[in-house]
């Protein structure tokens, strides 16, 4: 490569605070993902000299208990609890009514029953 094909110290200077701020805000963000975390290490790998291979780079196949994929399967996993709880609430209370009306029926029943019974003479 030529010498006026070169980059000067600035453009280092002007690349090495490029990375510098990539890999501040990649580890800033609220929402930590497997692709922000690449990002930063990747920018890292850059300022510290350092020839990049994916190998050296482990990172876990997600990013954690609350990337929005799992948020939607738990919040899925939540709703259909919540609906077979609901069902199973209007059943008991349904069950609980019919209950209370056939004691409510057989105690007319018995009050009858005993009311129309000729008193005994002793």
């Amino acid at each position: 490569m030529s010498e006026d094909l070169m980059p000067s110290p600035e453009h280092f200077e002007l690349l090495r605070g490029a990375l510098d701020h990539i890999a501040k805000t990649a580890r800033a963000s609220r929402s930590q993902t497997r692709r922000l975390r690449w990002i930063e290490l990747r920018a890292e790998t850059a300022l510290r000299g350092e020839v990049y291979r994916d190998q050296d780079i482990d990172l876990p196949k997600n990013a954690g208990p609350n990337t929005p994929e799992r948020l939607r399967q738990r919040l899925a996993r939540v709703t259909a609890e919540k609906h077979a709880l609901l069902e199973a609430l209007q059943e008991a209370v349904r069950l609980e009514i019919k209950g209370a009306y056939l004691l409510a029926k057989c105690e007319s029943a018995i009050a009858r029953a005993t009311a129309t019974k000729e008193p005994s003479h002793d």
